[in-house]
C-alpha cells in the first residue's frame, strides 16, 4: 500500500491497527525500517525498484 502512495495512517487503519504508532512499531519489527524510511527510499530510488523482504532478514533490496 505504501508503494501505491497510501499514507501510513490510512494503511494502519485499513490493516486493523488502532493508530499509526502501533502500525509503525510493527512495521519496523517486521521489515527493519519505519514506514517513513520506506517512503523516503521510494522517493529516492523509485517505486518499482524497492522490494521488501521478510521479517527474518529484516532487510530490503533494491533491484
Amino acid at each position: 500500500m505504501l508503494k501505491r502512495g497510501v499514507l501510513p495512517i490510512d494503511v494502519a487503519l485499513q490493516t486493523g491497527f488502532t493508530d499509526q504508532s502501533h502500525f509503525s512499531n510493527f512495521f519496523k519489527r517486521f521489515i527493519g525500517l519505519t514506514p517513513k524510511q520506506i517512503l523516503r527510499l521510494l522517493e529516492k530510488i523509485g517505486q518499482s525498484k524497492l522490494i521488501l523482504i521478510n521479517k527474518q532478514t529484516k532487510r530490503y533490496r533494491v533491484s
